[in-house]
């Protein structure tokens, strides 16, 4: 046999192994998928029998332990609301009963006061309000100027509620504890203001001007209010003749009259007489 001939047959046997390779891969690629789809199919007879299964119908050993798994959860849950309201009780405690004088202490005051300002400073007046409100309760009443700073936070804390007259209650404590603290008399001030208590602001007023007797922005702002209150008088006694002359006109209503059938006039020497028309 030629050369080329042998390179030509082993060319042909090369190809015929190739193609038997070939049809080797594809048998057990088929035997594969064949495998693979019956244990699928198993698979799927198992989960659809569990499927099937009705709760009832569960072995007593899964219904304990699903039992069992449920008492815990609701135990958990018992001991969570427990301490919950053992909590919430410790704080109603702290808030409702006056501590005792011997378990007050400045640095807890202080602690508490802390954490107040860091509320107060993030926009959380009510969680503020709390934390000063504790660290008052565990100043010692010797503090006197803690304390009254204490009720001073806590008139700020209202003042941003606009709750006024809780803001007048806090400052006047303050004030009572330190009367030179100027602070609480500017923030009773503006209270006073809005509840159109406008002899009272005066009078704070004054206070700060003795405190303070150079201070021109003082005398400018009582000058100004006593123009206000003379305003705030002259609408009050309006409004009184108002309702006078309603109330009035209610009764001699009864009697088919009014205020309008009644004229004031005043006389030569200076007297006043009444002329009733109908």
């Amino acid at each position: 046999m030629s050369e080329q001939e042998e390179q030509k047959a082993a060319e042909i046997q090369k190809q015929e192994q190739v193609q038997q390779d070939a049809q080797e891969q594809v048998v057990q690629q088929t035997n594969e998928q064949t495998e693979k789809s019956v244990k699928d199919e198993e698979y799927k007879v198992k989960q659809d029998a569990n499927y099937g299964q009705s709760d009832e119908q569960k072995s007593e050993e899964g219904q304990k332990n699903d039992q069992e798994f449920q008492d815990e959860l609701i135990k958990q849950s018992d001991e969570d609301n427990e301490n919950n309201q053992n909590e919430d009780a410790d704080d109603d405690q702290d808030s409702q009963e006056e501590i005792p004088e011997s378990e007050k202490s400045l640095e807890k005051a202080l602690e508490f006061k802390e954490k107040a300002n860091k509320y107060f400073y993030d926009q959380a007046i009510d969680d503020a309000i709390e934390f000063y409100y504790k660290a008052l309760k565990y100043c010692p009443l010797q503090e006197t100027k803690q304390c009254s700073v204490l009720n001073s936070n806590l008139a700020i804390c209202y003042l941003k509620k606009n709750d006024y007259e809780t803001v007048i209650q806090y400052t006047s404590e303050s004030i009572k504890l330190d009367p030179k603290f100027k602070k609480p008399y500017l923030n009773r001030i503006t209270a006073y203001e809005k509840t159109e208590k406008l002899e009272e602001a005066i009078e704070d007023l004054k206070e700060l001007e003795k405190l303070d007797p150079d201070d021109k922005q003082i005398k400018t702002k009582i000058f100004i209010m006593q123009k206000d209150l003379e305003k705030l008088n002259e609408k009050r006694k309006t409004e009184v003749l108002s309702g006078l002359k309603d109330l009035a006109n209610t009764l001699l209503g009864k009697i088919n009259l009014s205020l309008d059938n009644f004229k004031l006039n005043q006389n030569d020497n200076g007297s006043y007489n009444i002329q009733f028309s109908k």
